[in-house]
């Protein structure tokens, strides 16, 4: 496995280059001008001792990736990014070259897709993609703090890996075409999946509201701006006489999909829901009762219910969860 690690932080862009199958790393350094600080130079000394200290946890994933107790860093410093990129692909193609089959690559880097783009010599490659947020430090011994995140972000990287691999597997996903930070681009899948085996015929909109041939554009301009789908969060600190309490209410989506029949009958709406997705003619359900116009498909919804019914179940299941 070859990782790359972009680092961004304090007007520095940092490259660091791991392979696992040896002990040598490459860092590359873009700085604000020549006469900016470098990175210490004690960095292989830093590793073993992080190393150490972690020794016990990372040998549970050493399946996954065997960590060396040591580590040779070689650093390169640049004030041209068009020459830095050019290293970059260099050292990517040489390790690359290293191995006789194909070699996973991961990526991860606040712009993993440009970055993706930009290492040609990775275009033959599988390659994971992990966001990253840029890397707030203080101005004083930011050197220090940039280097130890660096070195954690790599003996993170099995436990990263195998929660990846657990993810790919539930969801039957292959690995590369995960997308971690976007939890919900798994639920479509999984839900688009079930809906296609229910015989429900999919119909994608790019914008998160339906797709009407243009009328939904009308509609918005009638009703106003959608609403907003965050959650309120109301919070009255008061001295009171007599007692407080304090209430957190959590689970509430879940516990909306799945006694959406009750919410239905409470609020007067019939003949909304249904529970067997596989009768002939689903039309015939809505024969009566009361029919929202904005409410969810029947089908659809008996769909969801159920696929939320087993992650809930499957996240109290101890072998699963």
């Amino acid at each position: 496995m070859i990782y790359v690690l972009h680092v961004i932080s304090n007007q520095y862009e940092i490259f660091a280059v791991f392979k696992s199958w040896d002990k040598k790393a490459s860092i590359l350094c873009l700085k604000p001008s020549n006469s900016a600080q470098e990175l210490p130079s004690n960095i292989n000394s830093v590793y073993s001792k992080l190393y150490q200290r972690k020794k016990a946890h990372l040998l549970q994933n050493y399946n996954i990736i065997e960590y060396p107790e040591e580590m040779d860093f070689t650093i390169d410093y640049y004030t041209d990014v068009g020459k830095l990129h050019k290293k970059l692909n260099n050292v990517c193609s040489k390790f690359q070259e290293e191995k006789a089959t194909k070699v996973l690559v991961t990526i991860q880097s606040p712009y993993s897709s440009r970055l993706v783009k930009l290492l040609k010599s990775l275009n033959d490659s599988p390659v994971v993609q992990i966001n990253s947020d840029e890397v707030n430090v203080p101005a004083l011994n930011w050197q220090s703090l940039i280097t130890k995140r660096i070195i954690n972000h790599y003996l993170a990287l099995a436990i990263s890996i195998k929660r990846m691999m657990t993810l790919s597997k539930y969801g039957n996903i292959p690995l590369c075409n995960l997308k971690v930070n976007n939890m919900g681009y798994l639920i479509d899948i999984e839900y688009s999946r079930r809906l296609q085996k229910a015989g429900i015929v999919l119909w994608w909109s790019p914008k998160p509201l339906p797709d009407y041939g243009g009328f939904e554009n009308d509609r918005n301009l009638l009703l106003g701006p959608e609403e907003s789908l965050e959650f309120p969060v109301v919070n009255r600190p008061e001295m009171y006489e007599t007692v407080c309490l304090e209430v957190e209410v959590k689970n509430l989506t879940i516990n909306t999909v799945l006694t959406s029949a009750v919410i239905n009958e409470a609020e007067g709406v019939f003949g909304n829901d249904i529970t067997d997705v596989k009768t002939e003619d689903p039309s015939d359900s809505y024969s009566t009762g009361t029919f929202a116009e904005d409410s969810f498909y029947g089908p659809a919804l008996a769909v969801l219910r159920g696929m939320v019914r087993e992650w809930w179940d499957d996240a109290f299941n101890p072998i699963i969860g």
